[in-house]
């Protein structure tokens, strides 16, 4: 079964980029474009990964349903400006320059997911 990775992201144009290089025979992308997207998301599925922009900062209510909903998934803040490197590090967010993104930069959960 393909591993789901949850991408949070409100520019259409990174959504196209992530969905391409990241899908693959073992990976799925599902793509929401807000914190409260991603809370409905993390509801209904079970995700492998999260990789959420900034979003004006709504990335921190995007960490608090993930962790509401599935504590041990593993989430990565990715943008283009380094601002919250440092809280997200605080956090135990996993942080990634946008312009140095690659699809290995995702971390994915090693047990099999059902849904």
């Amino acid at each position: 079964m393909k591993q789901k990775i949850l991408l949070v992201e409100d520019e259409w144009e990174l959504q196209a980029v992530f969905v391409s290089l990241a899908t693959s025979k073992t990976s799925t992308v599902v793509v929401v474009d807000s914190a409260a997207a991603a809370q409905k998301a993390l509801q209904r599925a079970q995700f492998a990964a999260i990789i959420t922009d900034d979003l004006d900062g709504a990335w921190r209510h995007v960490v608090q349903y993930a962790r509401k909903y599935a504590a041990d998934i593993p989430i990565t803040l990715w943008a283009w400006d380094t601002k919250w490197q440092a809280q997200a590090a605080k956090m135990g967010i996993r942080f990634v320059d946008k312009a140095r993104f690659s699809p290995q930069s995702i971390p994915l959960r090693s047990r099999n997911h059902g849904d």
